[in-house]
């Protein structure tokens, strides 16, 4: 229950968990903010090297998108992903195709010179706006893409910036975080102490219930109405005995004196012995 209270007073109260600090996952985020107007966007990922995979695995895991296709000039890899993770493939020679349907293309290509040329992106005449995120170095998204009406590209540079934001916030965060689990510690403590006096509680109880029906008992007999009534007398009396102890108990364990005033209410109340009718 502590540890559980702990984080999600960390993810409620601090910025520990905020923002996404690798790049797969700060992909991840800038797509879901470029396509949030959209109901099923769709996602082309280009590449699956060791950097494109992760982005793969990544959209995969998330709920948000349920259009992404892997393109990749080695189709057994781009078919092993997609099975693993049940995502569309698209052949490398139908690659116009794909980029024609996309609204967010996601480039890791490994390759001298870009691959998405100004002319390439043109020529698809697209109706609608599309983003392209570069990841790759060099670029494999030529800078002059940007020119083309209605794109929008994103290079390796912004991503890690804003992983980069993210991680330092989550640095600064750390403080808060340190402060709330030596609360969360301190709490667990006073929590244990007060199960380790749960014992002697329970006995005190036990001791003063049997003591009340025992005076109960001496009483001639009652109407039904008398003896509901006595009942709810001696348990209100009952009930007001023990609440003294027992608070006296908890503030011992915030002072570290539990034990001994346990001793002393045992032996007070002679809590190790049954008392006899």
């Amino acid at each position: 229950h502590a540890v559980f209270a702990a984080h999600k007073r960390v993810h409620q109260e601090t910025a520990f968990r905020d923002g996404a600090a690798s790049t797969s996952s700060a992909t991840l985020e800038l797509v879901a903010e470029l396509t949030a107007a959209l109901d099923r966007p769709r996602v082309l990922l280009v590449g699956l090297g060791e950097m494109g995979a992760d982005v793969a695995r990544h959209f995969a895991k998330s709920k948000r998108f349920a259009e992404v296709t892997l393109c990749n000039r080695t189709p057994a890899l781009a078919q092993a992903l997609a099975a693993e993770y049940q995502l569309a493939v698209l052949d490398f020679n139908d690659l116009a195709e794909g980029l024609r349907a996309a609204d967010v293309v996601i480039s890791a290509v490994a390759a001298p010179t870009p691959v998405f040329t100004q002319a390439l992106v043109a020529g698809l005449h697209n109706l609608h706006h599309q983003f392209f995120i570069d990841l790759a170095v060099p670029r494999s998204v030529a800078a002059a893409v940007e020119a083309v009406p209605g794109v929008l590209v994103y290079n390796i540079d912004d991503i890690q910036r804003k992983a980069a934001a993210a991680l330092a916030g989550r640095v600064a965060a750390i403080p808060q975080v340190r402060a709330i689990i030596a609360d969360s510690l301190a709490d667990l403590r006073d929590r244990s102490r007060e199960m380790q006096l749960s014992p002697t509680i329970q006995k005190l109880k036990s001791t003063l219930e049997q003591l009340r029906q025992q005076e109960i008992s001496r009483l001639p007999p009652l109407s039904p109405a008398e003896a509901r009534r006595v009942e709810e007398v001696t348990k209100a009396l009952t009930q007001k005995f023990l609440k003294l102890p027992v608070l006296q108990l908890k503030a011992a364990c915030q002072r570290g004196e539990a034990d001994q005033l346990a001793a002393a209410l045992t032996e007070l109340f002679a809590l190790e012995e049954l008392v006899k009718f």
